[in-house]
């Protein structure tokens, strides 16, 4: 409850003001009485005082200078002056000082309440608002390695943001990592524990291993991590107070570090955690633009079977591994089915093209590459026509050449040229409609699908894309055929399952990193979405797997 004090040289009129308060009614803790400027700064240093009336003149101190020492020392307090007609002019040059009103005397009971009434709810707002900023904060700060995993997480998929906006996320997060640095990539799995028979061992080992690699690694890089959705361990690291790691010399000097790091790392699992590690190490690569293929690399080394017996730390660069015959390119954000949502018929081609660059190897997976090109393109246009109510044999109908029935048999140039033909009619469709899904409306999704962690209110979105909250959801709505909030909740729902299914973040941390703070809401929606909580979800993934 809030503390006031009336501050008068006179001591009838002080306690008769304090009388006329009530007290019960305005919910005001106590009433603290003062005869002079030094006795109320004396109270206002010993009691939490939230409001202050006082006089405005005074025989030691005038009220203007009290309230400058106030402020001076407690900028939150309410000051109210008590003035008499004489001193209205006084009165304004302390409204003008950071006076929060003037009262004038004699003082009216209803006038006061009103007064100290509108005072103390400006009070609350005010601590209200700093107590939400610092819940906010602590919450960041709370989950602060997970959102930075997240971020690393991103890194390593592929996801593309704008060089501003990964600068700014870096300087919030105290990542010492900037555009050209030279930088490692190591992926960390293990092949045996002793104490990790279920889950949760696993977890805690995981948790152990993270803070062992930190701790020897810290003294000679900086270190990032994260574990990835096959729940490989990743660490990013940059070597310390070394600007030429991209440098020749600079490349065997880091690399030679990051070997004796790797090597104490290993021992030092093996010793207090009796856990057997196996480290893939990529080469330096240039930050962040190489971050993608360093952990594709290293990723490769693991699936094709490169690890020498008794051999525990394997250069992902130096491994005789066949060329990927994952298209990563194909599956990378911005995800192909969110493109065909915003109709953005340019990225979708330019996907396809990079994508059908490597059905062209010759190491006898052409056929099947090509197949995965055409089924995942396939899949992705049946779901835009179906969401709108059309069918897919009446559209390819429309689109010149031969039936997609023998799409396995074709070669790359002729599934080169039929995504083009049905890209093409797409895109005339849309300009027949009403010339074209809008650029504002495919930047805002690219922003949507970057920050599901963050509060995106609809008056953000509309600012970011300078439009009328109104308007865009009218706009959205009308070119994409579901509106702004169903789009976003969809997406977040969708990371919240891949969350699930490929990590052990706790089921209230998933929400944080899904833009859901209130944890019984973000399950409240997911079992909507679902038809499941996110634990049965997870434990039904889990029995399925």
């Amino acid at each position: 409850m809030i503390h006031v004090m009336i501050v008068d040289d006179e001591a009838q009129i002080a306690h008769g003001i304090a009388a006329l308060l009530p007290c019960e009614e305005l919910e005001i803790g106590a009433v603290h009485v003062a005869y002079s400027a030094e006795e109320a700064l004396r109270k206002l240093a010993d009691s939490p005082i939230g409001i202050v009336l006082t006089d405005i003149r005074m025989p030691d101190c005038d009220g203007i200078s009290l309230l400058k020492a106030i402020k001076e020392r407690w900028k939150r307090t309410k000051v109210i002056m008590l003035t008499g007609y004489a001193d209205f002019d006084y009165a304004k040059e302390a409204l003008q000082g950071q006076a929060t009103d003037y009262l004038l005397k004699p003082v009216r009971k209803d006038t006061l309440e009103k007064t100290v009434g509108q005072a103390i709810e400006q009070l609350r707002g005010e601590w209200e608002e700093i107590a939400s900023a610092e819940r906010a904060m602590r919450t960041l700060r709370t989950y602060e390695p997970e959102l930075k995993a997240k971020h690393l997480n991103d890194l390593i998929a592929g996801l593309r943001m704008a060089e501003s906006e990964l600068a700014e996320k870096l300087a919030w997060f105290g990542l010492p990592y900037g555009k050209g640095d030279g930088c490692i990539l190591l992926l960390a799995r293990t092949e045996h524990s002793e104490g990790a028979e279920n889950r949760e061992d696993a977890a805690l080992l995981a948790y152990g291993l993270e803070n062992i690699a930190e701790e020897t690694f810290s003294d000679d890089f900086h270190f990032w991590r994260c574990r990835d959705a096959h729940g490989h361990l990743v660490f990013l690291v940059k070597p310390v107070g070394r600007a030429d790691s991209l440098s020749p010399e600079g490349e065997k000097s880091a690399i030679r570090d990051a070997e004796r790091c790797a090597v104490l790392f290993h021992k030092h699992a093996e010793q207090f955690l009796k856990a057997n590690v196996t480290l893939y190490m990529s080469g330096i690569g240039e930050f962040p633009s190489e971050v993608p293929d360093m952990y594709e690399r290293t990723l490769s080394a693991i699936r094709d079977g490169s690890s020498p017996q008794g051999q525990f730390l394997i250069k992902a660069d130096e491994a005789r591994t066949a060329e990927p015959g994952y298209l990563r390119c194909l599956h990378e954000p911005p995800l192909l089915r969110h493109l065909f949502e915003i109709g953005d018929w340019d990225a979708i081609g330019d996907k396809m093209n990079r994508a059908l660059e490597y059905t062209d190897a010759p190491d006898g997976s052409k056929t099947e590459q090509s197949a995965e090109v055409y089924l995942t393109f396939a899949a992705a246009l049946c779901t835009h026509l179906h969401k709108r109510g059309r069918r897919l044999t009446e559209f390819l109908g429309r689109v010149p050449g031969p039936s997609p029935d023998s799409a396995f048999l074709w070669t790359p140039v002729r599934l080169k040229s039929w995504i083009s033909e049905i890209l093409d009619l797409l895109r005339k469709e849309g300009d027949e409609r009403a010339g074209g899904r809008s650029d504002a409306i495919v930047r805002l999704q690219q922003f949507i699908a970057e920050r599901l962690a963050e509060d995106l209110s609809l008056q953000r979105m509309a600012d970011y894309i300078y439009m009328h909250p109104t308007h865009l959801s009218k706009i959205y709505k009308k070119e994409t055929g579901e509106g702004i909030s169903e789009y976003l909740t969809h997406l977040r729902m969708e990371r919240a399952a891949q969350l699930l299914g490929s990590t052990d973040v706790k089921i209230y941390e998933i929400g944080c990193m899904t833009g859901y703070m209130n944890a019984n809401y973000f399950i409240k929606v997911f079992r909507r979405q679902f038809g499941a909580t996110p634990q049965e979800y997870r434990e039904r993934l889990r029995r399925d797997s």
